[in-house]
């Protein structure tokens, strides 16, 4: 039997042969085999496949916010912008966390005006081709 190859695109106009018989591979081990690529492309290459990044998951799960009514009513526009976005530009996105759930991340652990600086710092850093984990002043969801 003679194995089939899969090559990803990874951004950059650059892709990789990550396994062989990629296309026989389940979801959880396809993107098991994505986790070996280097930082700065993996989670792209985990979007682009359909894959969600782990921290991304834990963000999606996370309980109604309890906490002051502003940053709660920010965190449903955001979480409303990611059920309504299109799919061309969450595909896209080089960070772990993705933009928006970074942004649900700060507004739950800061005030309003530092959330805010931290999400403009982070739209900021954006630059296709460079990305990787990036949790600059928030701590990631426990699990």
């Amino acid at each position: 039997m003679v194995a089939k190859s899969h090559w990803l695109w990874l951004g950059r106009g650059e892709s990789v042969l990550v396994t062989e018989r990629a296309n026989e591979l389940s979801p959880g081990a396809l993107h098991d085999a994505l986790q070996t690529l280097p930082e700065d492309v993996r989670v792209s290459a985990l979007r682009k496949h359909g894959l969600m990044p782990t921290i991304d998951q834990k963000v999606d799960q996370l309980p109604k916010f309890q906490g002051a009514p502003a940053n709660g009513l920010m965190i449903s526009m955001v979480r409303l912008y990611r059920k309504l976005r299109p799919r061309q530009i969450g595909d896209r996105c080089v960070f772990e966390p993705s933009c928006s759930r970074y942004a649900e991340l700060a507004l739950r652990q800061h005030s309003v005006a530092n959330a805010a600086r931290l999400i403009f710092s982070r739209l900021g850093r954006c630059q296709p081709g460079h990305g990787g984990t990036d949790i600059v002043g928030i701590k990631p969801p426990e699990g």
